[in-house]
């Protein structure tokens, strides 16, 4: 299994305009009009429909969190927008949220990867109610990474009526910046990072070196999503 890394647009994401590099576009589209008569193209029926949710969202936000009154929702939503996609194990994800979690409850990580990740002791008390994590962006499950800046991770439909974690891309820069800066301490720049994916690729599969993966993916389309000021979603193929 793995973990697909979409950055672009929601629209071009809803009308399922978007492929994983060289192999076939995505099959269906995900959000279907609200009326089949409207003679807009779907394209536009779905920005439509996408915008509304942006601005309920925002709305929502700026009503119920008093931190937030002056949060700007605002990316380009149109299908003819930037949009990246990758891919990686669901393994090195995986991984990396363990990581994440052993590093900030102050334990060593085990030397290779757990079988039932999900109720990993250490991923437990990080993800307990009760503990404040540093890696919350990263280890609350999120789904959805807006070009915003604040620090929650909270439960809303996406515009597609699906129940998702969001949070926001600059935090989860920030979180993933801190957990390299404790571990790894690699150079945060793309070449580098893409050198270090390359010589990972021959080195034993152990947790480290998995987590390494999952970070460098997960970061390279953290970086290209603040570039392009896009939002940044992930799901499980």
């Amino acid at each position: 299994m793995r973990m697909i890394i979409y950055v672009g647009s929601l629209t071009r994401y809803y009308i399922g305009d978007w492929q994983v590099p060289g192999e076939l576009p995505a099959p269906t589209v995900v959000l279907k009009p609200a009326s089949e008569d409207d003679p807009r193209s779907v394209a536009e029926q779905v920005r439509t429909e996408v915008t509304a949710w942006q601005f309920s969202l925002r709305h929502a936000l700026r009503t119920h969190h008093a931190s937030l009154s002056d949060l700007a929702l605002e990316w380009e939503e149109s299908a003819q927008s930037f949009s990246h996609v990758s891919h990686m194990p669901l393994a090195a994800y995986a991984a990396l949220l363990l990581r994440a979690a052993y590093d900030e409850q102050h334990l060593a990580p085990p030397v290779h990867m757990v079988s039932d990740w999900t109720h990993d002791p250490a991923l437990r008390a990080s993800t307990d109610p009760s503990f404040h994590s540093r890696y919350a962006q990263l280890l609350y499950g999120t789904q959805l990474w807006l070009p915003a800046h604040f620090d929650l991770v909270f439960s809303a439909p996406d515009a597609g009526s699906q129940t998702v974690l969001i949070g926001s891309l600059e935090s989860l820069a920030q979180q993933l910046r801190a957990l390299n800066a404790h571990t790894w301490q690699m150079e945060e720049n793309r070449a580098a990072l893409s050198q270090h994916l390359d010589h990972l690729s021959n080195q034993e599969a152990t947790l480290d070196a998995l987590a390494q993966y999952g970070f460098i993916h997960l970061w390279l389309a953290a970086d290209i999503a603040r570039e392009a000021h896009l939002p940044m979603r992930i799901d499980l193929d």
